[in-house]
């Protein structure tokens, strides 16, 4: 199983979790108002497709901000 989350701010208005890895992703993103990656692939087109789940009902997919580690390219 993943890590659990480290929420560092939380507010009225908004609530940061992080995290370096979860096996519960699509979960998260799915239960996101936006979601903040790497530029990785996988999460991209997690974001994009959707939720797979069926029992979860969006109206909109969460944004997606894409930050390049270029440590990683």
């Amino acid at each position: 199983s993943g890590k659990s989350p480290c929420i560092i701010k939380s507010s009225p208005l908004i609530e940061l979790e992080t995290f370096e890895f979860t096996d519960q992703m699509e979960r998260y993103i799915n239960e996101s108002d936006m979601v903040i990656s790497h530029c990785g692939s996988g999460t991209a087109l997690d974001v994009i497709r959707g939720p797979i789940n069926a029992t979860v009902c969006r109206s909109h997919h969460p944004i997606l901000i894409m930050v390049p580690n270029t440590n990683l390219m």
